[in-house]
Order: structure tokens, then sequence, then C-alpha cells
């Protein structure tokens, strides 16, 4: 049987985590499942959550044009988690979903672990690198 532990060892935003530490971030995410077409964020709307995706897949979409697909293993939401902006884009679920829901009051704390916070850092760091790839090529 997979273990959470074993499906967040698995997620890039948390590869780099040793086992006490994916323990602990595994003790605040919450197990959530979502029916297809249910809209995890709006972009532009405040975001605080992120979203770990088990399975099912969703859309992202900038200006109502989709622009990704993303499934298992991705993390949404986390520059949210980070700050409580405003979401960059819309998150539709595709088909229904198992999601990982990660809270910020709950996360905030996991924060003060420098393994932990060095792991989202990068993880933020690498899609932004990614992002700004993409649109200036």
């Amino acid at each position: 049987m997979v273990t959470k532990n074993d499906r967040l060892a698995t997620v890039p935003l948390f590869s780099n985590l040793g086992r006490r530490e994916l323990d602990r971030v595994a003790e605040v995410v919450t197990e959530v499942e979502v029916k297809a077409g249910t809209v995890l964020g709006r972009e532009g709307h405040r975001g605080s959550e992120a979203f770990v995706i088990v399975t099912g897949t969703a859309a992202i979409s900038i200006d109502g044009k989709q622009v990704a697909s993303i499934g298992p293993g991705e993390v949404v939401g986390e520059m949210g988690l980070l700050d409580g902006g405003p979401r960059a884009a819309t998150i539709t679920a595709q088909t229904d979903m198992d999601l990982y829901v990660i809270e910020p009051g709950a996360f905030s704390p996991l924060l003060d672990e420098p393994s932990i916070a060095k792991a989202l850092l990068k993880s933020v760091a690498a899609r932004l690198r990614s992002a700004d790839k993409l649109l200036h090529g």
C-alpha cells in the first residue's frame, strides 16, 4: 500500500526532504476528493492553500485560455501558501481528483524548519525560471 509519505516523496516540491521532514509535512496535509469541473482557485482571487495532485488532472487557465494541464505529483497554489496573494491562474479539475490540501496555518510552522523552507524555495524558484523561459523564450 502506498502511503501519504511515499506519495509526497515523489512530489518535486518535497523530493529533497528526509523521512522526518516528510513525516512532518504528511501530518499537515488534508486528503480531499473533488469532482470534475471543480474550480480549485480563480485567477486574481486571493489564494492561501496549496494542492498536491494525487490522482486526476487539472487545467491551468490564464485570461480564460488554457495554458497547461497538470497531473499526479504536481503542486499548485504554493505561492498563495507563502504569501496569500492573488492567484496567477485559474485551476479547474478536468477529471475527478484526489488531492492533498495544505492550509497556511498548518504549514506555516514547518517553514521554521530550514530543510523544508529550503526545499520549498528551490521549487518556487524552479517554477519561476520555467515560467520566465516560456514567456521570454
